[in-house]
């Protein structure tokens, strides 16, 4: 393995994997207290559109999952921690399912105020409570993700990249609404939402940086140097 990835940027990228999950713990729980304490700023930023409590709950349990399986080889020695880390995982793809079956079907379950102590008042009077159907589709991709982070399949191939992409696509796609369309709507993605959802997808890829696209992040091969330092500026570019 020492000939064929690089060992000290994969150590980096394991401890941005540890960064992301703190970070989403860390922004998930700010803005329940914003939603306590009636700060409208920790709920949207300043960009107008807030993130909705059961959307920040969902990002502490995803982080608190995400810093759980982050290191593979410490998983066998720990079930408990094992089985914490999918139970929340499990439950966030379980409120991103039914917060898109309340869209589809029309429904009002409620979860959007499980976790309001009072009903909103003064800045977060107005505020939207229910989260995006976008947000919500994001949630399903990275819970699922995070079920499967160990699972390959006989091909070698690794589900959980695909399904973290399909998230960052989900968040790429709400920053450009948010953008060119600033007003707030039913499908309006909010900014700390957006940033979270980027950070978790790409630490929940570091945390088995040689898995992804068979070694693309850590392999030593030149062409995959080159690769790494086109993509970030194409993407940019994008």
């Amino acid at each position: 393995m020492n000939e064929r990835f690089d060992a000290g940027l994969a150590k980096r990228l394991d401890i941005f994997a540890s960064f992301a999950a703190v970070f989403s713990m860390a922004v998930g729980l700010s803005v329940l207290a914003g939603w306590t304490l009636h700060i409208a700023a920790l709920l949207t930023w300043g960009a107008g559109t807030p993130m909705a409590p059961n959307a920040a709950a969902c990002f502490v349990l995803a982080g608190l999952s995400l810093w759980l399986l982050r290191e593979k080889q410490n998983r066998s020695s720990a079930p408990i921690k094992n089985l914490t880390a999918k139970t929340v995982a499990a439950i966030v793809s379980l409120v991103g399912l039914l917060t898109l079956a309340e869209y589809l079907f029309t429904l009002n379950l409620g979860i959007g105020r499980l976790l309001l102590l009072a009903p909103p008042v003064g800045q977060t009077a107005t505020a939207r409570i229910l989260m995006s159907p976008i947000t919500a589709g994001a949630f399903l991709l990275l819970g699922l993700a995070l079920l499967a982070i160990d699972w390959r399949t006989r091909r070698e191939h690794w589900p959980t990249q695909f399904l973290c992409l399909g998230a960052a696509l989900a968040s790429a796609f709400g920053l450009v609404g948010l953008v060119l369309g600033p007003s707030v709507s039913a499908i309006t993605m909010a900014l700390p939402t957006i940033v979270n959802f980027f950070v978790l997808a790409a630490g929940l890829l570091c945390s088995r940086a040689i898995w992804v696209m068979g070694g693309l992040l850590t392999r030593n091969a030149p062409e995959t140097k080159l690769l790494r330092r086109v993509l970030p500026a194409s993407m940019l570019a994008l």
